[in-house]
């Protein structure tokens, strides 16, 4: 990340447990590190990820299709990158996550039959800000 809090790279290492039988390692993989990564703009992304087999229960999809996961862990770095760079979380995710017009660019590639006119981002962010405003942004706030 630049001192402005652009980001520069994404890097993702991911281990997920499929369990058994891998009937949905893969996809969950693709979808979980794949959509994480493709709401940010940055000029270079990498991933490096595992579906392993266990002697568990096998995994599958259900709620999210592994997304809550890899998200959970791409969105508590952008907040300790936020807050190492000393930007307002909310600016910073403003600052990089793509817009109307723009791609969704995974280390997959791009999915170029695939355009969305609106994300909702700047919605979904003034949502929060103003919930901050009201409510406070954590613990112990009145």
């Amino acid at each position: 990340v630049r001192a402005d809090g652009t980001l520069t790279a994404l890097q993702l290492r991911v281990v997920a447990n499929t369990g058994a039988y891998g009937n949905h390692g893969p996809a969950v993989m693709f979808h979980s590190v794949g959509e994480s990564m493709a709401v940010y703009r940055a000029p270079h992304k990498k991933v490096d990820a595992y579906s392993v087999y266990t002697n568990s229960v096998p995994a599958g999809a259900f709620r999210g299709y592994g997304l809550g996961q890899v998200v959970f862990a791409v969105e508590s770095v952008m907040d300790e990158l936020a807050r190492r760079t000393g930007v307002d979380p909310l600016v910073f995710r403003e600052r990089n996550l793509i817009g109307p017009g723009e791609h969704m660019v995974s280390p997959g590639g791009e999915e170029e039959d695939l355009e969305i006119a609106s994300y909702g981002h700047d919605q979904c962010l003034q949502v929060v800000r103003n919930a901050i405003e009201e409510y406070g942004d954590g613990p112990g706030d009145d």
